[in-house]
């Protein structure tokens, strides 16, 4: 039924991207630097061991966060770049290759004459288009892409995700979301020797604006996972996530339900 949903998505994706426009295409970069210094002392990352209070540290990072929109009409595709390195060599290679050990939150660090490799990141890569043929405004959004289910981040799915998000206005006061993310493919399956199980979510939600000045998101999430997993399960109370505690024949559903609110920011 998955894969059904998918065909029927790549289709409609087909039809929007073949339809005639008569727009002039434009491409805009947005993005950041941030450049950072930190000093620290006690804060080791490697042993975790605040009794050792010997340490102190003290070093710069660059983070580097472009992005490359190319719009035709209605439509657009949207590249998101990351790179993140140390000021200065800080471990066994300069780059993310070969088990370097880079300092926490970058994945090489420039030294001398700066020559680095296995530095990019691909944050995002999505295409974003107005559904044809429907009656109502629908956006879908199919690719590598941020998260989008609620206000506030970190409350339910944060970061970046990689699947289908849908946005229909059914009325200024009304609009439904819909998403997909696919966390691990199982492909083939177990008997090829793949160890990580199925692994998928989806999240719908209703967006209301009841009364000027406030907008109303019930949501419902489901998320199901076989075996070991990543970031989605976290390791409690002693129980870790490995292959000991989950095997591939361990099967979790998560069903979550909840609301969210904020000030509104339409009708103003």
């Amino acid at each position: 039924m998955r894969r059904v949903g998918i065909f029927f998505l790549a289709v409609v994706a087909l039809v929007a991207m073949t339809a005639p426009v008569s727009a002039q295409p434009k491409v805009t970069i947005t993005g950041f630097v941030d450049n950072i210094t930190s000093w620290s002392r006690n804060m080791n990352h490697e042993d975790s061991n605040p009794a050792r209070n010997g340490d102190s540290e003290w070093y710069a990072r660059t983070r580097v966060r472009p992005d490359i929109t190319a719009e035709v009409g209605t439509t657009k595709f949207v590249l998101g770049i990351e790179l993140d390195y140390a000021w200065g060599q800080v471990g066994a290679t300069d780059g993310s290759f070969g088990g370097g050990g880079q300092k926490f939150g970058t994945t090489s660090g420039f030294d001398q004459n700066t020559d680095v490799a296995g530095i990019l990141e691909i944050k995002w890569a999505y295409t974003e288009f107005q559904v044809p043929l429907l009656p109502v405004p629908s956006v879908l959004r199919i690719g590598a892409q941020p998260t989008a289910q609620h206000y506030k981040g970190g409350v339910l799915h944060h970061g970046d995700m990689v699947g289908v998000n849908s946005s229909t206005t059914i009325s200024p006061m009304f609009r439904l979301h819909l998403t997909y993310a696919q966390i691990e493919e199982e492909s083939t399956g177990s008997r090829d020797g793949f160890t990580r199980g199925e692994d998928w979510a989806f999240i719908g939600s209703v967006e209301i604006t009841p009364i000027k000045g406030l907008d109303i998101r019930p949501i419902y999430a489901y998320f199901t996972a076989e075996g070991t997993t990543g970031q989605a399960r976290l390791g409690r109370g002693g129980v870790a996530n490995v292959a000991g505690t989950f095997p591939l024949t361990a099967r979790e559903d998560r069903h979550t339900l909840g609301v969210d609110a904020r000030p509104s920011l339409r009708g103003s």
